[in-house]
């Protein structure tokens, strides 16, 4: 079992492991959401103006490449915090 640096074990129900995990977590309901809803989008519009299917390949389209840039800017924001905490806790131990 691992653990933390006050030599508490990390379960799976431990607070501090969950916060650390919760923001990957979130990216994949992140990215879902906003293909769903650019496509759902592009349904409804696509059903007002009676232009089926064109709509909805371009609101799935544009949801893809939303969610996925949006995706990466979160993942290297998350890397380089991760970074930081990994040099601020080098630092603190010499």
């Amino acid at each position: 079992m691992q653990h933390d640096s006050e030599g508490k074990p990390n379960t799976i129900g431990s607070g501090s492991v969950m916060q650390e995990l919760a923001p990957y977590l979130n990216l994949g309901t992140q990215l879902t959401a906003s293909i769903v809803l650019t496509g759902a989008l592009g349904w409804w519009l696509d059903s007002t103006f009676n232009t089926s299917p064109v709509l909805v390949v371009v609101g799935l389209c544009f949801g893809v490449i939303a969610g996925m840039v949006h995706f990466f800017k979160q993942i290297s924001v998350l890397l380089k915090r991760q970074e930081e905490a990994k040099k601020t806790k080098k630092s603190i131990q010499h």
